[in-house]
């Protein structure tokens, strides 16, 4: 269903099914929270993505030059991937639109913000209290 596009559906689907694995629906929900930001629904993103409860640098590696370098050295995405982006900006159409590229970069501070309050695993935790906002 996801790759077919249909993102309600398989979320719905996801979370209404008991017997699901947690970590399948985890999954769909960072798939369908990562297609909401690259549609530029930044609140339904957002929404979708902690409570999937992602690895922050998924989502940082699609702002250029964010992700630290050793961070990076170390880090390899999801297999199979959450997403087809490369890069936030090109991605949304915020390349060239300054107000576009303001709300991506504050969509990220919020969610990384919301991310250290939250309960996430405790190497993710620590990366997040490390990385500046």
């Amino acid at each position: 269903m996801l790759e077919a596009g249909r993102l309600e559906q398989a979320l719905s689907l996801a979370e209404s099914t008991p017997a699901l694995d947690a970590s399948l629906v985890s999954e769909v929900r960072a798939r369908s929270g990562f297609a909401r930001l690259e549609c530029s629904d930044l609140e339904a993103a957002a929404d979708l993505l902690l409570r999937a409860r992602i690895d922050p640098r998924e989502l940082i590696c699609l702002w250029p030059g964010l992700l630290p370098a050793r961070s990076a050295s170390a880090f390899v995405r999801a297999v199979p991937p959450l997403h087809q982006m490369a890069d936030a900006y090109a991605a949304t159409g915020a390349k060239a639109d300054p107000e576009k590229k303001g709300r991506l970069d504050g969509f990220l501070a919020g969610l990384l913000q919301a991310m250290r309050t939250e309960e996430f695993p405790f190497r993710t935790v620590s990366f997040i209290r490390s990385f500046p906002l």
